[in-house]
């Protein structure tokens, strides 16, 4: 059984709890067969400073996969706002999504507003069009207007694969 931690406090486990939920629905889709996702590792050594500690490499998007013969990278986001800042979305990931897009591939970004336990999909498209317009945050009014609002269901899966190839 996963339970669902709805007080993640530290930094440490930042992330967590949107990745056990996106773990356990495409861990289901796997063994039903409805396409193929994987987990795609982050790298773990750990590099510190006297102020900051970071990756000493970056990573790829969060999970890869394919749905119906297409390519498709989801990157996955927590934000205790009431927006999400594209400054949580490291350049390296802009370049990545932007690149698998002009592939002929899909990406999309999953952010999970934890005050609320509200969980939105969009297309990297539109969030690439807000980053080139200069845009620092996307609130969920534009989430709404451009994306999906996600159900978390009683198993604890979310409804994201309804949209990945809408």
């Amino acid at each position: 059984m996963i339970i669902i931690n709805k007080n993640i406090t530290n930094k440490r486990n930042k992330g967590l709890e949107l990745e056990t939920i996106i773990n356990k629905t495409i861990l289901l889709k796997n063994i039903a067969n409805h396409g193929y996702f994987s987990k795609f590792p982050t790298p773990t050594q750990i590099t510190s400073n006297k102020n900051n500690s970071f990756y000493k490499e970056k990573s790829f998007l969060d999970y890869i996969g394919i749905l119906n013969g297409k390519f498709i990278a989801i990157e996955a986001k927590e934000t205790k706002n009431n927006h999400f800042l594209l400054s949580n979305i490291r350049k390296h990931q802009f370049e990545l999504a932007k690149s698998i897009i002009e592939n002929g591939g899909f990406a999309f970004l999953i952010i999970n507003f934890l005050a609320d336990l509200e969980y939105f999909l969009i297309d990297f498209t539109k969030i690439l069009f807000l980053q080139e317009d200069h845009q620092q945050k996307i609130d969920k009014n534009y989430l709404i207007k451009n994306g999906f609002k996600l159900n978390l269901n009683p198993n604890l899966t979310l409804n994201f694969y309804d949209y990945l190839l809408f």
